[in-house]
């Protein structure tokens, strides 16, 4: 019997139908998982804008509270220059005098 029969026909339709119905099975399956993926990134990239501000706050807020302590080393690196400057002085001060006692 050749394919082309009445039967073969029939027969060569049943098996197609079946295969577009396993295809429309999984295409259903892909749509599904696709739907659930597309869910956990859009609440994945929630939970990462939410996580980035918390750090960019926690920035803010550290270096708000490291300007005094910058302040202080400076002015600490200030008055220690000032101490460097008056104590060269006073030694210059008493080189002099000691030259001129010894004269």
């Amino acid at each position: 019997m050749s394919k082309f029969t009445k039967t073969g026909l029939e027969d060569t339709v049943l098996k197609l139908d079946e295969k577009l119905d396993l295809v429309t099975e999984k295409l259903i399956s892909i749509d599904k998982t696709l739907e659930r993926n597309t869910d956990n990134l859009e609440e994945h990239m929630k939970r990462s804008d939410a996580l980035e501000s918390m750090i960019q706050n926690q920035e803010v807020k550290f270096h708000s509270e490291l300007e005094p302590i910058k302040k202080h080393i400076n002015m600490l690196k200030g008055g220690l220059k000032l101490f460097a400057l008056i104590s060269a002085f006073a030694a210059l001060i008493l080189t002099i005098i000691n030259i001129t006692e010894s004269l």
